[in-house]
């Protein structure tokens, strides 16, 4: 179970993670379905787990729009929050 802090934060929107390996995004999509956020085909996070074999972005751009994913950088220069440092630092407290 993710904390409040994460999953409240996940919910606000405008947001990307980072992820470079599939531990770190398999966490960031549990942290996703712990705040009730779907990917916007409207499935439920852990039920598609895109693999990248180098970078790749998950972000939400809008509250209640749901989760996109990029292989390419996209989110940062769309005026996404880069949350990866402290979306793992709060992850690692638990």
């Amino acid at each position: 179970m993710t904390n409040e802090q994460v999953t409240e934060r996940l919910k606000q929107g405008n947001w990307y993670v980072e992820c470079y390996a599939y531990s770190e995004t398999y966490t960031l999509l549990c942290a996703c379905d712990d705040a009730g956020i779907k990917w916007r085909t409207s499935v439920k996070a852990t039920d598609f787990i895109p693999k990248a074999l180098d970078l790749l972005e998950i972000g939400c751009r809008t509250a209640g729009k749901g989760i996109s994913c990029s292989l390419q950088p996209y989110c940062g220069k769309n005026g996404y929050e880069n949350i990866t440092n402290w979306f793992f630092d709060a992850i690692k407290k638990e």
